[in-house]
């Protein structure tokens, strides 16, 4: 039954291939000529935002289109630690019960209003609001207050220890308005609101958003374009012959690996890059508070019925690792040889369903996003796997742009998707578990004291950090299935891609990219 099935998934995988172009291989250079300081640099992405509130962010995956708007306290490195942006610089007390920022001189909105300790606290209190996007707001929930020390530091009183912070501050809930703008309708960014590098020109929401590099820049090297064009390109292969036609400069190519790489073979004015990330594509999530997945034995035994090393190796494809855990190497909370606790065994799986009282079978709907062909034939793999033990799937697609807001939502038992990694290991584990999925619903006290001890900053943080890790992954709420390439098909007009920051979370931060006279 399995050479049968897995046949015809590798013919799809073909017919994708052949559909785009032939295989080949590119040196992934970046262009050295000099750069352009009035070029307008044209980005083909997978999503556009429907917002650009930076505080009602759904998805890390939109950040790309809010970095260039919103300067934020902290920005991550390519080496995977956080640096201060807006932020000067800052300190924990003896406690760790208080972190005092102290703000960077000579920050300003783009109406010459100073970025100051009051504008940083109001902005933060607005992030905590109720108003803000789960994502946003529960990040900060271990803040019980905001103190202005000086005009030019803050105190945030912590409720526990807390070293996940300076990488939560360098995403959205980290971004800095403008007060006279916090009680505004921020959807289309109005170009005073903020201090970032662009102002927004044009926003067509899920599709298109054009920015303007800004008048006075404190920056400037984050701003190497005049124009930048962020446009919505959900079809892979679309978004690769847009870069072959001259439409676009670059795009996130997510074609297999041997297409793109022949695009770029064959067009030699073209650049292929594949980054490594800690990014998962994809991962498999289940719902606690939704039966039959509140009984750990049903998840449990859907992952013994998973065939994962062939998943990645042959559905997935593209050099996507497979993984058994949430991290991967050089991550602190990566298990040096860890052992894949479901190893694929249907007979052990309708054990345990049967134990579990469901070993008639079940059904369930699966959420995934609309129009990602690798998504899809996961799903159609894992349908046949599942039949093997009685247990039906339906795939459920769902607009990229709106995937994560919707399972948001705590309505629908399973999704499937990609998600990125964070700067702070605990980030991820958290937003799924008791964060914006809150998919542990009543065994989140199995998690409580694990993820308090591994949020403390101090010596011995990684060990702790692993034992989170092991807890969520037996947990079998959240699945990945292997660490995603983040591959991307470029002009070689364009500089500064070959170290693009946040590559490695498997986003893309376009400031400092440019494009060569």
């Amino acid at each position: 039954m399995r050479t049968t099935w897995m046949r015809s998934i590798v013919a799809a995988i073909l017919l994708i291939a052949v559909a785009g172009c032939s295989g080949g291989s590119a040196d992934g250079g970046s262009a050295s000529g000099e750069a352009d300081p009035n070029a307008t640099l044209r980005i083909g992405a997978l999503v556009v935002p429907s917002t650009l509130d930076p505080h009602q962010e759904t998805s890390i995956g939109f950040r790309h289109a809010l970095f260039p708007i919103w300067d934020t306290l902290f920005q991550l490195k390519n080496d995977k630690t956080v640096e201060t942006l807006v932020a000067k610089e800052f300190a924990y007390n003896k406690a760790g019960g208080e972190l005092t920022i102290v703000i960077r001189d000579g920050v300003t909105f783009h109406d010459g209003t100073a970025v100051d300790a009051a504008a940083v606290k109001g902005s933060l209190d607005r992030a905590r609001g109720e108003s803000s996007a789960p994502g946003i707001s529960s990040r900060l929930s271990n803040i019980s207050g905001i103190a202005i020390k000086d005009p030019s530091s803050i105190v945030l009183k912590l409720k526990t220890p807390d070293a996940t912070l300076p990488a939560t501050l360098a995403g959205m809930a980290g971004a800095i308005i403008n007060p006279k703008f916090l009680d505004e309708d921020l959807t289309k960014a109005p170009a005073e609101a903020g201090s970032g590098p662009y102002i927004v020109t044009s926003f067509k929401p899920g599709e298109e958003v054009q920015f303007e590099r800004a008048k006075e820049q404190w920056r400037p090297e984050a701003a190497k374009v005049k124009t930048m064009i962020i446009r919505a390109y959900p079809d892979s292969n679309a978004g690769v012959n847009a870069v072959e036609t001259g439409e676009l400069d670059m795009v996130n190519a997510r074609v297999p690996i041997d297409v793109a790489e022949g695009v770029a073979k064959r067009n030699s004015n073209l650049k292929f890059f594949a980054f490594d990330t800690d990014a998962w594509g994809p991962a498999l999530s289940f719902r606690n508070t939704v039966e039959p997945f509140d009984d750990k034995r049903v998840r449990q035994a859907l992952l013994y019925a998973m065939d994962r090393d062939l998943l990645a190796e042959k559905v997935v494809g593209d050099k996507c690792e497979v993984t058994y855990q949430w991290f991967s190497e050089g991550s602190p909370a990566y298990i040096p040889d860890f052992k894949n606790p479901f190893p694929h065994d249907p007979a052990k799986a309708k054990a345990l369903l049967e134990e579990a009282g469901v070993g008639n079978g079940f059904s369930f709907e699966v959420l995934y996003p609309s129009g990602f062909p690798v998504e899809q034939r996961v799903l159609e793999s894992l349908k046949q796997m599942y039949a093997e033990v009685g247990v039906e799937i339906t795939l459920m697609p769902v607009a990229i742009a709106e995937l994560s807001a919707r399972f948001t939502q705590k309505r629908d038992a399973s999704m499937l998707t990609t998600a990125a990694a964070e700067g702070d290991p605990l980030l991820r584990i958290e937003d799924f578990l008791t964060g914006r999925f809150d998919l542990a619903g009543s065994e989140v006290d199995d998690f409580s004291a694990a993820l308090t001890a591994a949020r403390a900053p101090g010596n011995g943080r990684a060990a702790k950090l692993q034992e989170v890790n092991e807890l969520a992954t037996e947990s079998a709420l959240v699945t990945p299935i292997c660490i995603q390439k983040n591959r991307w098909l470029a002009s070689d007009k364009v500089t500064g891609l070959d170290d693009m920051r946040d590559t490695w979370t498997g986003i893309f931060n376009p400031l400092y990219i440019g494009v060569s006279k």
